[in-house]
């Protein structure tokens, strides 16, 4: 800014500066895990967030549009299968009202698989191998990575998802 009287006087002239820092808002991040179980608590946290000009002073969390706690870190318990939005509002100590970042991630709770399982023969006899086939198992939500036969005389068979037929001989029921 620059002033002039006009007298042409030594303090005829006068100038000042001016500096104008503009805010910019602050960023919102965390990490969550990206598949959880009904039920289960785990953490999220958003430590990473920052503010390029100050500090972060609140952080507010979000889970499917209702409050879902407060603080860089907090944990948090989904019951339904399916799709939630967790989310996560910052502000910073700049004082400005709006300055606020704002992210938000999906996380899935789990569903569980369905066992649906056969054997062959149907009829089953002792002292017979007998197959188990799991053909018609699945996961609404995913896909089965393994099978895990359990049998009463201890034998446990575990087997990739690429093997669904497992053999095993009874020998009395």
């Amino acid at each position: 800014d620059l002033v002039d009287d006009g007298a042409s006087l030594a303090n005829s002239v006068q100038s000042s500066e001016h500096v104008l820092i503009v805010n910019s808002f602050p960023k919102a991040a965390f990490f969550a895990p990206a598949v959880v179980g009904p039920s289960d608590s785990f953490t999220v946290d958003g430590s990473s967030s920052y503010d390029a000009e100050g500090q972060i002073t609140r952080y507010d969390w979000l889970v499917n549009g209702q409050n879902g706690g407060n603080g860089a870190q907090t944990t948090i318990s989904l019951d339904t299968p399916g799709y939630h939005t967790v989310g996560l509002s910052v502000t910073d100590d700049s004082g400005f009202e709006e300055a606020k970042g704002f992210t938000s991630q999906q996380i899935r709770v789990n569903q569980s698989p369905v066992a649906r399982w056969r054997t062959d023969p149907v009829a089953l006899t002792p002292n017979t191998e007998i197959k188990f086939i799991a053909d018609q198992s699945f996961d609404n939500d995913g896909n089965i990575e393994r099978y895990i036969w359990s049998f009463d005389d201890g034998t446990e068979i575990d087997r990739k998802s690429t093997r669904l037929n497992s053999s095993h001989q009874i020998i009395s029921y």
